[in-house]
């Protein structure tokens, strides 16, 4: 094609496609958000971190929970000793992985726990045995 000869254009496809193409991605995202914001399948939920009598001693405790490789929620322990290690949060039903850093006295640790949401108002994680 020279520069000047007129461009072809666009074939009806095109066209459908240019229109349509917004529009379907615009419901998708809609239907996606309507997936996964059911407040009738979300549940408040506490989740006790069970540290143990060497509680005072951690430093640090972050947790990101996933389902699968999508991440649902974070939690950070406050700083202090006296700060309790208890997360409310909103959740999905279903089973839930925690990815949980935990430093104390200078060392750290990466666990994993699973937990199944369901009607319990409180969900314990034991953590005690593996304060480093």
């Amino acid at each position: 094609m020279s520069p000047t000869e007129p461009a072809a254009a666009p074939s009806r496809y095109d066209r459908i496609r240019r229109r349509l193409a917004p529009l379907a991605l615009i419901i998708a995202l809609a239907v996606l958000a309507w997936e996964n914001c059911k407040p009738s399948e979300r549940v408040t939920v506490t989740i006790g971190f069970e540290l143990g009598p060497r509680a005072a001693e951690v430093s640090r405790l972050e947790v990101v929970l996933r389902r699968g490789a999508t991440v649902i929620g974070h939690y950070r322990r406050g700083e202090g000793a006296g700060v309790p290690a208890q997360a409310r949060l909103s959740l999905p039903r279903g089973a839930i992985e925690l990815d949980i850093e935990l430093d104390a006295a200078g060392r750290s640790a990466r666990l994993t726990r699973r937990i199944d949401v369901g009607d319990a108002a409180l969900v314990r994680v034991h953590l005690a045995d593996d304060v480093p």
